[in-house]
């Protein structure tokens, strides 16, 4: 036996205390009362941000950019880096994690990470890093520029 009951479209104005009663013989019951939980959910691409750790540098610097996604805890995120360095096959290291943050009231955000870190730069590092976040939903290209002061 089944218990329980579903909204199939739910809107915002649902929100609040609902339970389930059922009259049959002239007799009533009265399930237990649940708080319902109304939160929009992102069906959009992913949101991203980019940020790099300088962006006026000197040759021998070392830097990190930090591409960010906000989404939701089940949506998996890809990444893909354009640097200024890649056709010369520039060593970078790249980094990718995510993590499961809590914020109240049921309500859990994923936040996916990548970060590119090049070290000892030399000329052809100074120029545009782009990142691309993917999910099922699509993907956002975000860019920062890098450039010797």
């Amino acid at each position: 036996m089944k218990r329980g009951f579903v909204y199939l479209q739910p809107r915002s104005d649902h929100q609040g205390v609902v339970y389930c009663k059922a009259e049959a013989g002239g007799k009533s019951q009265i399930s237990v009362k649940y708080q319902l939980l109304y939160a929009e959910v992102p069906s959009g691409p992913p949101s991203t941000t980019i940020l790099a750790s300088s962006n006026k540098v000197q040759s021998g610097d070392d830097i990190s950019v930090l591409c960010t996604v906000l989404g939701e805890p089940d949506v998996e995120v890809e990444f893909r880096w354009i640097y200024p360095g890649q056709k010369d096959e520039r060593p970078v290291t790249i980094q990718d994690t995510w993590r499961l943050i809590h914020r109240g009231l049921g309500h859990t955000t994923r936040i996916s990470q990548s970060v590119m870190a090049v070290e000892d730069l030399e000329t052809i590092d100074a120029g545009y890093y782009i990142c691309t976040a993917q999910n099922l939903r699509g993907q956002t290209t975000v860019a920062t520029t890098v450039e010797f002061s």
